[in-house]
């Protein structure tokens, strides 16, 4: 039985890779999200096939979730891909009803996304910190140049290791990347950028020598794709320098990006193409951030706080 479950669970991850096209890190999610749940029916309902769960049983495995310390929103999202795993296998016709349907899920706490204060990206820009940190001179530009591209752009750390040196066009002036389940959108590139990226080819040209179009954009000095963990350690390294937030990831810089244009006057529905949400109620969340921002503003510059002038 469980030789089924796990066959089950393997044909489910196929299908979100291959035909739904998710990352590769959602995909891993999904799967330890269903083999936690198969090992708990295992314990609880020994001999059980996935197909034979009902409504109660998957209750049963949300609290014992939540018994073990997890937080709401973990458990929200583990019941989603439960919920997913279910929603597929009636498609398939293995199962008439989807036992985790209108299950309830724990409530998660509202959480705006945190970002940075424009006027600290701007006196300490991502170049200046790098190059006097990184002694190699590949790695200083190639640095500064990924913190930049990510404030600049708004992109995901994972579409930011995705690039090629093709995903660049200097000509027009923009960069392409591939998002979520592999949408393509294209992000125009200011003319500040464009002149670092311009430096960082001739760097990269020196360092690698032949290069092809399909080549990695940025690169270790061992010539292997960079890795998300480099990245995260870069930006978090960076960030501590300029804020108190707890949170220090790459994630933040695309939360500056889509605040700050906001906070510009810039239309919400651009910002959606630009950060690649699917729906506008992914960016209508930055609008309560610039609410709040703006209300901090008027609190701390409330004119009838203000000391009248002495004369």
């Amino acid at each position: 039985m469980a030789m089924d479950n796990q066959r089950l669970i393997e044909e489910f991850v196929l299908y979100l890779k291959s035909v739904k096209r998710y990352s590769s890190y959602t995909c891993r999610s999904y799967y330890k999200d269903l083999n936690q749940l198969q090992g708990y029916l295992e314990t609880t309902y020994a001999g059980i096939s996935l197909l034979e769960v009902d409504r109660d049983m998957l209750r049963s495995f949300a609290v014992w979730l939540l018994d073990h310390r997890l937080k709401p929103a973990s458990v929200h999202r583990k019941m989603v891909s439960v919920r997913s795993f279910y929603k597929k296998l009636i498609l398939d016709g293995r199962m008439e009803m989807n036992p985790a349907q209108n299950l309830p899920l724990p409530k998660i706490p509202h959480r705006l996304p945190v970002f940075v204060d424009e006027d600290k990206l701007k006196t300490h820009p991502p170049r200046m910190i790098a190059l006097a940190e990184n002694r190699d001179e590949y790695e200083s530009i190639r640095d500064a140049l990924m913190v930049e591209l990510l404030y600049a752009t708004g992109m995901r750390l994972s579409e930011l290791t995705g690039l090629s040196l093709s995903s660049i066009d200097l000509k027009q002036k923009f960069v392409k990347v591939y998002g979520k389940r592999a949408k393509e959108r294209v992000i125009p590139l200011g003319e500040t950028l464009i002149e670092e990226i311009e430096k960082y080819f001739d760097v990269y040209e020196r360092y690698f020598k032949l290069c092809k179009p399909q080549d990695p954009l940025f690169r270790t000095s061992k010539g292997k794709k960079v890795y998300p963990m480099l990245v995260y350690r870069l930006i978090n390294a960076y960030l501590s320098k300029l804020t108190t937030l707890d949170k220090k990831s790459p994630h933040v810089l695309r939360h500056s990006f889509a605040t700050h244009l906001l906070n510009a006057g810039a239309d919400i529905g651009a910002i959606k193409e630009l950060l690649g949400h699917s729906s506008l109620a992914s960016t209508q969340v930055y609008t309560h951030t610039s609410f709040e921002h703006l209300k901090s503003v008027y609190k701390n510059n409330d004119p009838r706080k203000m000391k009248p002038p002495k004369f």
